[in-house]
């Protein structure tokens, strides 16, 4: 995947954009035509010419700050940043499984602060596997994978902060003699699951609640598997992230559930610079949400 660089401009072999022109100098120093020149208008009785202004030498201070802000135009901070990533699933000690191939290999994805990415592939070609090594949920080498400048696996902050936030897949749990994947159920109260977040803005709270038109008084165990998905949306958006990865969760919604849905979600990119990536097979309605369309070749 091509990768954008930011030009601060040119640099020749002479140390920077200045005239290469040779300039025939005496060969007994190299202020030794100026000193001849002082000379020749001392004798003359002329005042001495001013051909440039005299400039006080950089201090250290100014040349750190110089220093600052080209590095602020050259280097760009991705919301999202992945280098020439090879990944595959390790074996139960970590290491490498022996004539495996990567599952993900070579891969380069750069995204900036408020871009909206649709994340494409067929079935397998391992969109979920790379959602979740954004997320930090596999590890992988050091200075591959990136969220903000930040590691998205070493660096825990980021997800219990919840400036990087993973939605994905079902509500499930595994019940001893009841089977596996077994639907998060109990008797209580939406409300009661969306109240037991730490800290959420209650303005960003009801709307979030309007856009998923949340009931608070359903009762989990009686509800539909959409509404149980609007629930499962709701909780994961409660906290404002910088960083947000959809593993098609839309595919419970209504229509008009998953435009409203889809325009909150431009509207935080737009509002709040954040830096979403969206695996999905459904395109509906997607012409106005995706800023970049990302492929995975399976």
């Amino acid at each position: 995947m091509p990768v954008p660089v930011a030009v601060s401009g040119w640099k020749s072999d002479a140390g920077g954009g200045v005239d290469t022109t040779a300039t025939v100098m005496e060969t007994a120093g190299p202020f030794a035509a100026l000193a001849k020149r002082k000379a020749e208008e001392a004798s003359a009785g002329a005042a001495p010419a001013a051909d440039a202004e005299a400039v006080p030498a950089p201090t250290a201070a100014a040349t750190t700050a110089a220093a600052r802000e080209t590095s602020s135009d050259t280097e760009q901070v991705w919301g999202v940043n992945v280098n020439n990533l090879d990944w595959s699933y390790p074996n139960i000690d970590g290491t490498p499984i022996d004539g495996q191939e990567p599952l993900i290999k070579g891969m380069d994805l750069k995204l900036a602060p408020g871009s909206c990415c649709l994340l494409l592939g067929a079935n397998g070609a391992g969109k979920t596997t790379l959602l979740k090594i954004l997320g930090g949920k596999h590890m992988v080498p050091k200075n591959k994978v990136l969220i903000h400048g930040r590691e998205a696996f070493y660096d825990t902050g980021l997800t219990t902060s919840g400036q990087l936030s993973y939605i994905g897949g079902n509500w499930q749990r595994d019940v001893a003699f009841a089977g596996y994947g077994v639907t998060l159920a109990g008797d209580f109260p939406a409300r009661q699951m969306l109240d037991s977040i730490p800290n959420v803005d209650p303005q960003r709270k009801a709307r979030i609640m309007k856009v998923l038109d949340i009931d608070p008084e359903w009762r989990m165990h009686q509800v539909s598997d959409g509404q149980r998905r609007r629930v499962q949306l709701a909780y994961g958006l409660m906290i404002p992230y910088s960083v947000l990865l959809l593993d098609e969760i839309t595919v419970d919604l209504d229509v008009l559930g998953r435009a409203d849905l889809m325009s909150f979600l431009r509207t935080e990119c737009e509002e709040r610079n954040v830096t979403i990536v969206y695996a999905t097979h459904i395109f509906d309605g997607l012409e106005q949400f995706a800023t970049h369309v990302a492929f995975v070749a399976g």
